[in-house]
């Protein structure tokens, strides 16, 4: 968990002063240039070295439990629970002043000892 939120969030003292980049398209045609099967079949916990986080580049994190209520006939970690769980919060469009309202995605990562996390994506 520690490794990761590293990589996440470098620095927490300076996290509330990162202003987003000013020209949200800058990297596109790089998107187009990396191999995009990555982004699907990956079962690596961090981005590769030197591959760039182009979309969805605006969010939050947070270190989060998931506890199971055991009040539902779900198995598995929902059942069980997990105590290590990285939580974003991205929009899935670039935020301006001009933007019309939020339309936000969720993602889960919970990470198992001795397995592969398991991951859960939400968006619109």
């Amino acid at each position: 968990m520690d490794d990761l939120w590293t990589v996440m969030v470098p620095d927490e003292s300076v996290a509330d002063d990162v202003e987003p980049q000013t020209y949200y398209w800058a990297n596109f045609v790089d998107m187009m240039e990396q191999d995009q099967n990555l982004s699907f079949s990956s079962t690596l916990d961090q981005l590769t070295d030197g591959r760039l986080k182009i979309v969805h580049t605006q969010g939050l994190h947070a270190k989060a439990t998931w506890t199971s209520t055991g009040d539902h006939a779900f198995t598995g970690l929902f059942d069980l629970g997990v105590e290590n769980v990285l939580l974003r919060f991205s929009e899935t469009t670039n935020l301006t002043s001009e933007s019309g309202g939020l339309l936000p995605s969720l993602a889960l990562k919970a990470l198992i000892k001795n397995r592969k996390s398991v991951n859960i994506v939400a968006m619109p």
